[in-house]
């Protein structure tokens, strides 16, 4: 008998699996994991399918059955071709990726010790007008659809979650954007039946985690990205947190796979009893909203505008200001006890702003689309610029900036009077540590060429907007549709507008859009719409935008 054998390791585009003949005093099936020769190591293998005959004249023996054994091998299977063709990697390639690593000896990990790493649980505070609304949001939860919960506070989204866990007959997945998620979600749910996979789960966790979740105890499993590849029968309900974070989806290696994508299929394979499914964000993407199945809920989706103040930037400039300062946000950090500067770039930011019509444009513009006018205003300006300029201005106040060029500390942070920073200040901090929020600018990114800009900045001034202090954003473009709706916290609009503009274009969700990378001669290649598995050569890595 010969067994076609899917190595654990990663193979090129093509090389999805490899004959071995199986030893009579072995029972080898589909789906069986077992020890194999492969270039010169021992390592574990996947039997895809068994034949009688192979063309290969001289075969290796497979050399014994893994003494662990997969615990749904016929969903894996199809799972996996699904991963590999979808994402243009071999099986073998997939396999690597999907499943963690074996274990080499029977030693388990405990898993009730993540209270060692946590300094202290949170109580969620929930204003009174908002538990209502929770009850509510959690009474529509449909069992046998996505459903697409969208917040503003994080602390109605977390006393959401305890519902969903205190409700559920199972187990509840909830799958986090970064590590240091995870222990903040485990602290404020702070239940004894938490398993937090706090950093990279080592295999005798992994092991010890399917093990706690086939005796069928109830386990509340918070993990990152990784956990999508789970036998997703195990659990009640799956929860995918902040569906809009950028870190749901992996960048860094090939496959460049989207968790959500990953989260769907995995369920619609079930042959079992599916889990209720639930993404929950303050703006989600636009596919994930376009579903036709999927079922929207809100949670206290209202705020006050009065707290956000814009300022135009081109006002500024006809006063003689041609800082990157306006007058207000001045005054404003001056009598601010503890600021937060958001700018979302690094080092130099090349922009443009039309003078004539206020149109903001890439820097390599020399005349206005809009108008045909050439008095363009060319900008230079980055968080390392810009904390110098604060510098100057503000003497007597202690600056920090925080990016991902600077290593900090969580007591000099604290003890800043203004912090100037990127993104990045989401995992460190909340925005209710500041009394003031300013918005250097967005410009630069409404101009980004990529097809997500809008969605993203939408994204971005939502996060930034559900905070109750004061806001004050900057811009040349006061009148930008993505801003106002922001402000008025109106996604709907927002994402009416932004899905006709797709169809049109038959961008996504209309239709797949492609990068191809070149990872021999570490270029991008343009984007397509279209893409052949046999057109591609071993050095290009495709990412879905």
């Amino acid at each position: 008998m010969i067994a076609e054998v899917i190595p654990y390791a990663r193979t090129i585009r093509g090389k999805d699996f490899f004959d071995y003949v199986v030893p009579k005093n072995l029972t080898v099936k589909k789906g069986s994991l077992v020890k194999i020769e492969f270039r010169s190591r021992l390592i574990i293998g996947l039997v895809r399918d068994l034949k009688k005959n192979s063309a290969i004249k001289k075969l290796k023996p497979v050399i014994a059955l893994s003494t662990t054994q997969l615990p749904q091998p016929e969903h894996f299977l199809l799972f996996l071709t699904w991963f590999a063709n979808h994402y243009f990697i071999s099986q073998a390639h997939a396999f690597k990726s999907m499943h963690y690593p074996f274990l080499k000896k029977r030693n388990f990990a405990d898993l009730d010790n993540w209270q060692e790493n946590s300094s202290h649980s949170q109580k969620i505070s929930i204003p009174k007008k908002n538990i209502e609304s929770i009850k509510n949001a959690l009474a529509k939860v449909k069992p046998n659809l996505p459903n697409v919960v969208l917040y503003n506070n994080r602390a109605d989204c977390l006393a959401f979650y305890q519902g969903i866990i205190k409700r559920s007959t199972g187990s509840v997945l909830i799958i986090v954007p970064e590590y240091q998620d995870v222990l903040k979600i485990a602290e404020a749910l702070n239940n004894k039946d938490i398993v937090a996979l706090t950093k990279n789960p080592s295999p005798s966790v992994w092991t010890a985690l399917e093990i706690a979740l086939q005796k069928k105890s109830k386990k509340i499993v918070i993990g990152t990205k990784k956990t999508a590849f789970l036998w997703l029968g195990y659990f009640a309900t799956v929860i995918l947190d902040q569906e809009e974070a950028r870190s749901h989806k992996q960048y860094e290696l090939n496959p460049r796979y989207q968790t959500r994508e990953v989260i769907l299929q995995n369920i619609n394979l079930l042959t079992v009893p599916k889990p209720q499914l639930i993404f929950c964000s303050t703006a989600p993407n636009i596919e994930t909203y376009f579903a036709k199945k999927s079922f929207k809920i809100n949670i206290s989706r209202t705020w006050s505008a009065k707290n956000i103040f814009t300022v135009n930037m081109l006002e500024e400039k006809m006063k003689k200001n041609y800082s990157w300062f306006s007058e207000k946000l001045m005054t404003e950090i001056h009598q601010s006890q503890k600021t937060f500067l958001f700018f979302n770039r690094l080092g130099n930011l090349n922009l443009a702003v039309c003078l004539n019509c206020s149109a903001v444009l890439p820097a390599d513009k020399t005349k206005c689309p809009n108008c045909q006018s050439s008095h363009l205003k060319q900008t230079h300006q980055g968080t390392q610029q810009l904390e110098i300029t604060l510098k100057k201005y503000f003497k007597n106040k202690k600056i920090v900036r925080l990016d991902s060029t600077r290593e900090y500390q969580l007591a000099e942070l604290q003890k800043a009077d203004i912090i100037l920073g990127t993104e990045k200040i989401f995992r460190v901090m909340s925005l209710a540590d500041f009394d003031l929020v300013g918005i250097i600018s967005v410009d630069h990114l409404l101009v980004y060429p990529h097809f997500r800009a809008n969605e993203r900045v939408f994204q971005l001034l939502t996060k930034i907007f559900s905070a109750s202090q004061k806001i004050i954003i900057q811009t040349h473009a006061p009148d930008n549709m993505v801003i106002k709706l922001a402000i008025l916290n109106n996604y709907d609009q927002f994402y009416q507008q932004e899905i006709k503009i797709r169809k049109i274009l038959n961008l996504p969700p209309f239709s797949p859009y492609f990068q191809l990378l070149d990872t021999k001669n570490k270029q991008k290649l343009k984007p397509q719409k279209y893409l052949s598995e046999y057109e591609l050569k071993p050095s290009l890595v495709v990412d879905y935008l």
